[in-house]
């Protein structure tokens, strides 16, 4: 092709039926396809991207709880002497970095795990209720009488102390903290915001008139948050 024909070719105007025809060539189903698979395997990519940060974070929060709840049980478990102000200040800057979630799992936790031992409660309420009351017929006095009010003691004394919530246990060495009020008055912040959220389930449990899961809620979720507020001075 001489330069005068190629010049009057590249001037000439595609009609439409050519872009109709390249539009459903093979060729362009190829590209449009290796176009769609690459877009696929960008969203793909950015799908599996988003799903392993996701389970990322989640992993994160979940070691963050973990650490908190060790640094908690640290606090309560540790003798008196031996918590200083190292165990609490890893403690108070733990919680106060888990998200609200996670603040309303450890302190379920705290209410559940560190609550009451009941089985021993019931055991020394079976031997104190097993005793003859001093001065009674069946005993012959002077130091029999000495001997069970020893027994009466001990029992009496060790059952206030099994009366005793071992939560307790670590309010008692926050208070002792530099910051301690401040945390404290924290925590009973997010106790009350856990009651609001579960009083208003309750309400629409009561609307619905299902009774039974109204006790549930309340006997699970409330009383526990109920008992440790109870117990926070501030």
């Amino acid at each position: 092709m001489n330069k005068k024909a190629l010049a009057i070719l590249m001037r000439a105007r595609m009609r439409p039926n050519h872009l109709t025809n390249f539009a459903l060539s093979p060729i362009s189903n190829e590209l449009n396809q290796i176009l769609s698979n690459s877009h696929g395997n960008r969203s793909g990519e950015n799908g599996e991207h988003h799903a392993m940060e996701h389970g990322k974070e989640k992993l994160n929060h979940q070691r963050s709880f973990e650490v908190v709840r060790e640094s908690m049980h640290s606090v309560i478990s540790m003798n008196k002497t031996e918590v200083g102000d190292s165990v609490l200040n890893e403690f108070l800057e733990g919680y106060c970095s888990l998200s609200f979630e996670n603040r309303r799992k450890l302190l379920l936790t705290l209410a559940k795990e560190y609550d009451l031992n009941r089985a021993q409660v019931c055991e020394l309420i079976k031997q104190y209720l097993g005793l003859q009351p001093p001065g009674s017929e069946a005993q012959s006095g002077g130091v029999a009488d000495e001997g069970f009010l020893s027994t009466f003691y001990r029992i009496e004394r060790n059952l206030r102390h099994s009366l005793k919530p071992v939560y307790e246990t670590l309010f008692e060495r926050l208070n002792t903290h530099p910051e301690g009020l401040k945390f404290l008055t924290i925590i009973r912040a997010d106790i009350l915001s856990i009651l609001t959220q579960c009083i208003q389930s309750v309400i629409l449990l009561i609307l619905r008139e299902d009774w039974e899961l109204v006790v549930v809620v309340s006997d699970i979720f409330i009383q526990p948050y109920l008992n440790i507020a109870e117990t926070i001075q501030v």
